[in-house]
Parts: structure tokens; C-alpha cells; sequence
């Protein structure tokens, strides 16, 4: 009786571990930063880069945003959670995190 217990036991805590590295698994790959965290950080420098192009002229800048139409509101539906491919869509979005500038948010976006 003494063994079975003994072997009940082993099986738990196996079973304990691979439930424990496959949740650890799981938001390494399929958890990412959220559209919301993402938008928070890419639009100042968005914002940024768009007072640069147009020298520090805040009139152009602002006839620039309207015109390329980039916004909060259009950053959360470009970087909505997809459905399907979300791996690369993690991977990207962790490296869009690390950014400072505009160069380097293209590259995340071409990797």
C-alpha cells in the first residue's frame, strides 16, 4: 500500500512540473506586450519622428499626422492580437518595445 501511495505521489509531481513548463512555454511564446502597452510606446515616437521630417514646424507636423492618418485609435487596430500567427506577432511586438526610433521600429517590422 505504502508503494502505490509512493508512486502516486512521483506521478503528481511530474505531472505538477510539465504542467508548469508548459504554462511557462506558453506566455514566452504566445504572450506578448498588449496593443494598449505597444500604441503607449510606438506613438510618441511616431510623433517624434513626424515633428523631425517636418523640421519642427508644428503646423506641418500636424497636417502630416492628419494626412498619413496615424493616430492611437489607428496604432491599437494595426497592432490588435491576431488570430493566427501570433508567435511572429509576439516576437515583433517584443522587439517594437525595445525601440527608440522610427528605424528601428521598421526593422522590427521587417524582421
Amino acid at each position: 500500500m505504502g508503494g502505490d501511495m509512493k508512486a502516486l505521489k512521483i506521478i503528481g509531481i511530474i505531472l505538477g512540473v510539465l504542467g508548469a513548463a508548459v504554462a511557462g512555454l506558453y506566455f514566452y511564446f504566445f504572450h506578448g506586450p498588449s496593443p494598449e502597452e505597444q500604441c503607449d510606446h510606438i506613438v510618441p515616437i511616431m510623433d517624434e519622428h513626424i515633428k523631425k521630417q517636418a523640421g519642427g514646424d508644428e503646423k506641418k507636423a500636424n497636417a502630416a499626422k492628419k494626412a498619413v492618418k496615424f493616430d492611437r485609435d489607428a496604432c491599437l487596430a494595426a497592432r490588435k492580437v491576431p488570430e493566427f500567427g501570433r508567435i511572429p506577432w509576439v516576437r515583433e511586438s517584443r522587439c517594437m518595445m525595445k525601440t527608440s526610433t522610427m528605424d528601428d521600429i521598421e526593422k522590427c517590422e521587417e524582421e
